[in-house]
């Protein structure tokens, strides 16, 4: 057993020890791309095999990570892919006339391209491991059962053996023409058994094909598909109903219902899942918003003057094929406002026009949320990216087709994918959907070059939603980048230099209040003014961050947090000290305990009260009614402390709960308290002390509280008058008492009020 248990631990250690190299793919005009990224360079080899291709790699403890593969390409070129589990070598499943073609973009990035068409002459990725020249892949049709042909119904022999429906045969015919890919060897007729000798002679004749016959079949396999679907209701036929002919003695007939409910359609289940948005509209087809194939090969300048000159023909009068060509350009250019302004003065007006205007919309960063891409973004095609896009936000609840959102957004050509990337981005950002953001910003990337500043600021977005924490660096110096990036790496900058504790320096301040002048009235302009005032707030200038904000703006909750993290005494009684508990602003719970803690320990425990008061009901935990305790014995009301202590348990609501018995002061409380073996130590002595047991005090107090009491319990000397002797030793006995005395007043310190004093 033990053997047993140490091999599989063994086993285990190697697998999380093995690197896992993800699979990437993309889909582009005539070929479907594999990347492979691993963390060093890596060897490999890719030879033929009959169903592809298989790539082998010199480090055969990789594992393949292939959970994202079919989210962005379809089965038309890779049909299948899987990890070989004997070699671990990774497969590749070939379903089109098209081939290979791998190569290395870094030494540690393969790419694999599965490109339309033969293999070059000459290819060494389409020789077998045998050393054979494989032919050229051929494409492989989806296999599909074919119509059984038309036989002539035989005539019925007379006698018991005979018949005129063979139903072995029937079943040997129809099985013989459907193409299979079993692996089972077709079985002859003669191997089949001979029928039981008990039931063979006495086996009635199948009846002759009757003229409805084919009309029964038919009607009986509508019924059937629509009882898989459940349109139709099959249910046990009930004696007596109308219909009943006497069916005694045998198995009830069923009893079919067919549209027995409102709504329901028959035929709903022949439409393909994502042919209908949720509000029962028909998806728009890919080629509506094929914007990618909407481009042309000649210089932009040359076709938007082609374009513009045959906008008008014979009699100045608006040709309509020209306009439709030349909107459809400036949209796959990315010039909105353009699209727009030729849409309306033109004015187009056909049945596509709300659809390209709803798309200049999109490419000019405008929403269209009520227009024609409304709810598109449940459908499998092209149009559900721009639907995201057309959207304001998305959230964790919305049916998005993410597959089919990224197969759209790498199709289109590199220059829509900078300009369009980030807003989509952001959109599956703000949904927390990381995977998809970062495959988005994979595509953007692909093609080279600079990406531009927005793209990356959303790799700097990334990289903190990716938990790797913010990039500080990255961000500032986006500062200076053109348009509006520059106002979201600043307000993305400032917030992270809080989080991280720091201080906005004085650059950063004057650069953030300049873009704040530049974006007056935008949108950008909430978002900057509340980082200038956490800016403010990190220099110590609460007063001018709390003017920066409006009273009622929501951004005024993290400035209370950072006043109660960061902000010295003088800011926190000009500002927390509000006057009651209606004035205290609403703020989440963390911060409102946070100020509590620190006007208790700046000697303010009403101003405390009055944050704790806030507090609404339901949110009250145990933490919460300590605070309350603590705050109620500095304003020395014991019995309100120990009234907030009394469903509270522990050790701080014990040390509160004896604090405030010893603030009490009465014999019944000290009592108690002096013989709560646990109760700590010192507040044992206070007790002893307050109640002036002072035997208690001189055999366990401290060394001055000792000799103090000492002297207290000490037996009187005798009346008389003493000896010269006697009193010089009574002369040093009030000496040593003095001293002791000192002593303890010296080594006495005034203790705060929850304490008790001494």
């Amino acid at each position: 057993m033990l053997r047993a248990f140490l091999a599989l631990w063994i086993g285990l250690a190697s697998v999380a020890q093995a690197e896992q190299v993800a699979v990437q793919s993309g889909e582009h005009d005539g070929f479907t791309r594999l990347v492979l990224d691993f963390a060093a360079p890596v060897g490999w080899t890719m030879t033929r095999t009959d169903a592809g291709y298989r790539l082998a790699l010199s480090r055969p403890d990789m594992r393949f990570d292939l959970s994202d593969v079919y989210r962005k390409v379809p089965r038309d070129r890779l049909s299948s892919i899987w990890a070989d589990p004997g070699t671990g070598a990774l497969m590749l499943g070939i379903g089109c006339a098209c081939h290979a073609f791998p190569f290395e973009l870094r030494p540690d990035v393969l790419v694999i391209d599965l490109r339309d068409g033969p293999p070059p002459p000459g290819s060494s990725f389409e020789i077998a491991e045998d050393g054979r020249v494989m032919p050229p892949v051929a494409a492989h049709p989806p296999l599909r059962p074919r119509s059984r042909p038309e036989r002539q119904a035989a005539p019925v022999a007379a006698g018991p053996t005979a018949s005129g429906y063979d139903w072995l045969d029937q079943a040997i015919t129809a099985t013989a023409d459907v193409p299979t890919p079993s692996l089972l060897p077709p079985v002859p007729r003669d191997a089949l058994p001979a029928p039981s000798p008990d039931v063979a002679g006495d086996a009635p004749p199948m009846p002759a094909p009757q003229p409805g016959d084919a009309l029964r079949d038919a009607l009986l396999r509508q019924i059937s598909n629509g009882a898989a679907r459940g349109a139709v209701e099959l249910a046990p036929h009930e004696p007596g109903l109308p219909g009943d002919h006497g069916t005694s003695g045998r198995d009830p007939l069923p009893q079919i219902r067919i549209g027995g409910d409102a709504g329901v359609d028959p035929a709903a289940g022949d439409r393909p899942d994502h042919a209908l948005t949720a509000a029962g509209d028909r998806c728009l087809p890919d080629a509506a918003v094929d914007v990618g194939a909407w481009g042309a090969a000649t210089p932009v300048a040359a076709t938007i003057a082609s374009r513009t000159a045959a906008l008008y023909g014979e009699f100045d009068r608006v040709d309509p094929v020209a306009a439709d060509a030349a909107v459809k350009y400036l949209i796959y250019l990315g010039f909105g406002a353009e699209a727009q302004v030729l849409i309306k003065t033109l004015p187009l007006e056909g049945p596509d026009a709300p659809l390209w205007s709803a798309l200049a919309d999109v490419a000019d960063g405008d929403l269209a949320p009520d227009g024609p891409l409304t709810g598109m973004e449940v459908c499998d095609g092209p149009v559900a990216m721009w639907a995201v896009l057309a959207r304001p936000d998305l959230t964790a609840g919305d049916q998005v087709q993410s597959g089919a959102i990224l197969r759209a957004f790498s199709a289109l050509p590199p220059h829509l994918r900078r300009h369009l990337g980030p807003v989509l981005a952001g959109r599956f950002m703000a949904r927390g959907d990381a995977v998809t953001v970062r495959a988005i910003r994979d595509a953007i990337l692909r093609p080279g070059g600079d990406p531009g500043p927005a793209v990356r600021l959303l790799a700097a977005e990334l990289h903190e939603a990716e938990g790797h924490g913010p990039d500080t660096p990255a961000l500032v110096a986006l500062q200076s980048a053109p348009g509006p990036t520059a106002a979201a790496a600043t307000v993305a900058a400032v917030v992270a230099i809080v989080a991280d504790g720091g201080t906005v320096d004085t650059a950063m301040l004057t650069a953030t209040e300049a873009l704040l002048r530049e974006y007056k009235g935008a949108d950008e302009a909430p978002a900057l003014r509340h980082a200038l005032a956490l800016a403010l707030g990190t220099q110590g200038d609460f007063d001018a961050a709390f003017a920066t904000l409006p009273e009622a703006d929501a951004g005024r909750a993290d400035l209370w947090a950072l006043l109660a993290d960061r902000g010295g005494e003088a800011a926190l009684m000009t500002h927390a000290l509000r006057g009651g508990v209606g004035l205290v602003p609403p703020v989440p719970l963390a911060v409102s305990h946070r100020m509590a803690r620190r006007l208790i320990d700046a000697g303010f425990p009403d101003a405390a009260l009055d944050w704790l008061a806030a507090v609404p009901e339901p949110e009250v935990q145990d933490d919460h009614r300590l605070l309350v305790a603590e705050a109620e014995l500095h304003r020395r009301d014991a019995r309100a402390a120990i009234g907030a202590l009394a469903a509270v348990t522990g050790p701080e609501a014990t040390a509160l709960r004896n604090a405030a018995l010893l603030q009490l002061g009465t014999p019944e409380p000290l009592a108690r308290l002096g013989a709560d073996v646990t109760a700590p130590e010192s507040l044992r002595q206070q007790a002893a002390r307050r109640a002036l047991d002072w035997t208690e005090v001189a055999r366990d107090g401290p060394e001055v509280w000792r000799n103090a009491a000492a002297m207290v319990t000490a037996p009187p000397a005798a009346a008389e008058v003493p000896a010269l002797a006697e009193a010089a030793a009574l002369l040093a006995d009030s000496a040593k008492a003095r001293t002791a005395l000192q002593a303890l007043l010296d080594a006495t310190v005034p203790r705060p009020p929850d304490q008790g004093g001494t």
